[in-house]
């Protein structure tokens, strides 16, 4: 006799084309949007290897509804410098190129941002992936203040007024479709909103386009550290994760070492399969509905799941058991009910953890092993540092304690060290007593440190915007 399904059920098995009679089924992920801009294919990666570049590039460009792709605009470009100028021909495109020295990959100017170029290839795509991802992280459609940085026209001397009236005009993308389901957005967004503010009300629109590649990349980074570790996790516990000071030796015992991103890499391990039974659990408890995009907003954690109500998990009970059974008769597993013994939230956690353990025996290893990737390519951005046998760590620069140094301490006249430390570990920026005491060296020596009394007990940071 065949079992009847529920609709969140079925639509989970149409999904994924189950079929337990043939013994088929697809591994299909992200029935909604997705949880974070990872790919299985490798040629689709984006392998971190231009600084952030070319994302900050797709960024500034999705913000104001450009298209993400940008065509040649050199020969345009040229050709408006000579009709703006009135050059006659005699003057070369080369010789007019040196004499403006414009560069279209390079951040040093706000209003060239939005012309940065994108290299071709497949990797294009995931480049793309990430930037609408960090668009939808941190709200950036939404941000005034990030839209008056893109958009303004610095025309404060002539060669920025000729070099505004001589940019092309770019393609607009009319429909921006929603990709990602982003975890504790709110305080991603909040807090960046926040950093950003401080920088606009400086007005010092060089520091900004100096680090604006570090200030965006460090969110991702940061949301990964903090958010991929969690995927999968039935309580919404964090750990501090840990940095080192770029100049500094490390010990086995140093927090770097033992609390930073060896564990993290450790706990992402299986972030596919984690990505995997939280999009399921999700269609299972009729949050999501896989091709009817107005529900996909509504995908949650796992965490988040289990606290629902009594109703809802018990739902999620019988529709778990029931894919279970199928996903058993389909993959040849073993498979008996959990045990009708334990309490309501048990037996839910022992059907998942059944399916969490299917899901980490059927999906290829090189599968979720380019996956996981990100964790190690975000290297090439500086955010790791090799310690021999110790393994990697999170690496802190001098350019990324100072850029968010100068967040923190903003247009104060000056800032207690204690204090600087403290806004730096609300941005995720932790370190143990001994990597303070090495910034708080590289702070004086750069003048950046003020010391109030002779005994050196009051110490302050001045401010660098």
């Amino acid at each position: 006799m065949t079992m009847e399904l529920s609709d969140q059920v079925q639509s989970l098995v149409n999904f994924l084309r189950m079929n337990p009679s043939e013994k088929k089924m697809t591994f299909e992920h992200n029935p909604g949007h997705k949880l974070i801009p990872f790919f299985t294919r490798n040629p689709e990666r984006y392998k971190f290897q231009e600084e952030f570049l070319e994302i900050s590039g797709i960024i500034a460009r999705l913000s104001q509804n450009k298209a993400a792709e940008l065509e040649e605009i050199e020969p345009e470009f040229l050709s408006n410098l000579r009709s703006n100028l009135d050059i006659d021909g005699d003057v070369s495109d080369s010789e007019l190129s040196e004499l403006f020295q414009t560069s279209f990959t390079s951040t040093k100017r706000a209003q060239l941002l939005t012309y940065i170029p994108v290299a071709s290839g497949n990797e294009k795509v995931g480049k793309q992936q990430v930037a609408r991802f960090m668009i939808e992280l941190l709200d950036l459609k939404n941000n005034q203040d990030w839209q008056h940085y893109i958009s303004a026209k610095e025309e404060n001397d002539l060669y920025s007024m000729v070099l505004s009236n001589a940019l092309p005009e770019l393609k607009t993308e009319s429909n921006y479709e929603k990709k990602f389901s982003i975890q504790n957005a709110d305080h991603y967004r909040s807090l960046f909103a926040k950093d950003f503010h401080t920088l606009m009300q400086s007005e010092n629109y060089n520091f900004i386009s100096l680090n604006i590649n570090q200030l965006l990349s460090y969110y991702f980074l940061i949301y990964l550290i903090n958010e991929g570790p969690s995927f999968g996790k039935i309580e919404e516990k964090r750990s501090n994760i840990y940095f080192a000071y770029e100049k500094e030796k490390v010990s086995a015992s140093r927090l770097a070492v033992t609390n930073g991103y060896e564990r993290v890499k450790e706990q992402v391990g299986d972030i596919l399969v984690n990505n995997d039974l939280t999009d399921y659990l999700n269609v299972l408890v009729g949050n999501v509905v896989p091709k009817v995009p107005e529900t996909f907003d509504r995908e949650v954690s796992i965490s988040k799941i289990l606290s629902g109500d009594r109703e809802s998990l018990t739902t999620l009970t019988t529709n778990l058991r029931s894919f279970n059974r199928l996903y058993a008769e389909t993959n040849d597993k073993e498979y008996a009910y959990s045990d009708s013994n334990l309490g309501d939230k048990d037996q839910l956690l022992e059907e998942a953890k059944i399916l969490k353990e299917w899901l980490t025996e059927d999906t290829k290893v090189e599968i979720k092993s380019r996956f996981k990737k990100p964790y190690d390519e975000i290297r090439n951005l500086g955010y790791l540092k090799s310690r021999g046998r110790l393994g990697s760590v999170l690496n802190a620069s001098q350019e990324l304690i100072l850029l968010f140094t100068a967040i923190v301490v903003g247009k104060e006249q000056h800032m207690l060290v204690k204090r600087v430390f403290e806004g730096l570990e609300q941005h995720g920026l932790m370190f143990d007593k001994l990597s303070k005491k090495e910034i708080v060296d590289f702070f004086e020596e750069i003048n950046l440190l003020e010391k109030m009394s002779d005994s050196g007990d009051a110490q302050y940071v001045k401010p660098i915007l």
